[in-house]
Order: structure tokens, then sequence, then C-alpha cells
């Protein structure tokens, strides 16, 4: 499969390669980062980052997995990916940002243009699982779409809409943790 890199108003997404392997392990091994993840421990190793980056191109090819560096100003700020198992299932989208790169709108910014790639590709089904009492999905970029509440723990972009739009449910006790 072909490079893929989208661009936004301040953002580069793009594949992460190995030689990202040290600022990535850098970032996730800030305990702010890492104890919002799910699969990465404290303590994360450059192997670790390392066998977790070779992962992303047969992700790529089965369309399982799509993984991309967010970048500014030519610097890895943090992580966006579109996972899901089977070919099936919707798209869960998860990220992660750099400390010094909160509180800007690029997870907000990053999540749009991950979404209107999805779209494009004709992967509209996509949820954002919730990291935080104030993290909110974003919505895709519509005049139409509506932002999910912070205490929505998903929201999809129906694969049908003409128009993209989110839709979400609230958090309950099954989905947290």
């Amino acid at each position: 499969m072909g490079e893929t890199e989208l661009e936004t108003e301040r953002l580069v997404l793009r594949h992460v390669t190995p030689q990202d392997c040290g600022r990535v392990t850098e970032i996730v091994n800030d305990p702010r980062i890492y104890r919002m993840l799910a699969r990465v421990p404290a303590g994360q190793t450059k192997a670790a980052t390392l066998g977790w980056i070779l992962t992303h191109e047969r992700g790529r090819e089965t369309d399982t997995n799509h993984v991309f560096a967010i970048e500014e100003d030519g610097a890895l700020i943090g992580v966006i990916g579109a996972h899901r198992d089977t070919t099936d299932d919707p798209f869960e989208i998860g990220y992660w940002l750099a400390p010094e790169a909160w509180g800007k709108g690029y997870c907000t910014e990053a999540g749009t243009a991950m979404i209107n790639w999805l779209l494009a590709r004709g992967d509209g089904r996509a949820s954002f699982p919730a990291t935080s009492p104030t993290t909110r999905p974003p919505a895709a970029s519509s005049p139409s779409s509506a932002s999910c509440p912070a205490a929505a723990t998903r929201c999809t972009v129906p694969a049908a809409a003409r128009k993209p739009t989110t839709s979400c449910w609230p958090a309950s006790p099954e989905s947290s943790g």
C-alpha cells in the first residue's frame, strides 16, 4: 500500500516509522499518557515501541489498523489511529498527544482529518472511546455536524450519511474501564 499523508491547516498526519521510535517512547512514558492508554505499560521500552510500529504495515494491508503520527512544524506531537478487528466492524479511533500540545485543538483537527479520510475511502463508521471526562471526539467537518457531549463514550459516523454527522451514546458503567 502506498504512503498516505493527511494535511490540515496546522498538522501533517503520516505513517509512524521506525525513526519515530525514540520520540514515541519518550512521550508514552509520561504517566499522564500511559495511564490513559490500555496497551501501553509504564516503562515502555524502545524495543516494545518498535515492535508496535512494525505491526502497522500489516494492519494497513488488512485494512484493520491505520496509525498516523501527528506532526506540527515537523515535530511529532502525538499519534492517532483507526483500528477495527475485522473489515465488517466500524473503526475505533484512538489518539494521544504530548502534554505540551494539549489544549490547542490538535486532537479535534487530527480526528476530523481521520474521519474525512475514512469517509473518502467509503469507511464512514468510526467510534471514539472516552479517555477522560473532558475528552470530546471530533465531529466530521460539515456545517450540520455536531460534536458529542463530554460524557459520550463513543461517536459513530454512519457509512450511509451523505453529510458527515456524529451519533453519541452516553457513558455507561459497562463501557467505562
